[in-house]
């Protein structure tokens, strides 16, 4: 049962991580849009996708 939740914490690190590589895209395509300003957004998920690996790390 242990593994079972380290695996379903480190998918959710991982869901994030590609989470945070759309919103990097979407600002990259969009610069010159002020609309579409997300780096704060992003280092706030990757540092959440840390989390999570710390947390379901073995």
């Amino acid at each position: 049962m242990a593994q079972v939740t380290q695996k379903l914490i480190q998918c959710t690190g991982v869901s994030l991580l590609i989470l945070a590589a759309l919103y990097l895209g979407e600002l990259l395509f969009n610069l010159e849009n002020p609309h579409f300003n997300y780096a704060d957004v992003i280092e706030l998920i990757v540092k959440s996708a840390m989390f999570f690996f710390l947390l379901g790390g073995d």
